[in-house]
């Protein structure tokens, strides 16, 4: 199943595709104990809850909510990425391949917001976790049966960006790209 010609994805400069270009951004990323909380209507004003489809799943390039995630993550958002694919998961059931490889990608995004508030061993943590996660998918999923084609992105690949940023030594992120991993999330465009 290929993305149409078109869908979505605008290229920025950093060639990190925006698939929601018309949602704006939050002017300042949440980090617990250094920013205030986000409204109910700032979320919702940021693209939450999520448009979805389950039965059967749609494409991975017409679920809003994932999609929404995957520009804060790469925006460097991760509370907010967090919060989207969360709203996803429980969307998806909360089990299953779908919804476990939204549970890694939560737990990448709380790596995320631990980096942000300074804390190494909570990045570490859930980096490990999200390992775990894929890896087990990987494992117990055979190519075809994965989420892989919805959602764009290879377990196999998730694990090791995640253990590679679990075993980082620490580093300020630059306050200008507001980046605390060194890998964005750019899913395939077609699936089988």
């Amino acid at each position: 199943m290929e993305r149409p010609a078109g869908v979505g994805c605008e290229t920025p400069p950093l060639g990190v595709p925006v698939w929601l270009p018309e949602i704006p951004w939050p002017a300042v990323p949440y980090v617990p104990g250094q920013s205030p909380r986000p409204s109910q209507r700032a979320a919702a004003a940021h693209g939450l809850p999520p448009a979805w489809l389950s039965d059967p799943p749609v494409p991975w390039w017409r679920c809003r909510g994932y999609l929404r995630g995957l520009d804060l993550f790469n925006h460097g958002d991760y509370w907010e990425a967090h919060e989207a694919w969360e709203a996803v998961w429980h969307v998806a059931g909360r089990q299953g391949p779908t919804a476990e490889l939204l549970k890694g990608l939560i737990k990448l995004a709380a790596a995320g917001v631990k980096t942000r508030a300074g804390s190494w061993r909570g990045r570490r943590r859930h980096c490990r976790r999200a390992v775990a996660l894929f890896r087990r998918l990987a494992e117990r999923e055979s190519p075809a049966e994965t989420p892989a084609g919805w959602l764009g992105l290879s377990p196999e690949r998730l694990a090791q960006l995640a253990a590679e940023a679990a075993e980082e030594e620490p580093f300020a992120p630059p306050a200008a790209d507001r980046q605390a991993f060194r890998f964005p999330l750019v899913p395939a465009t077609s699936g089988d």
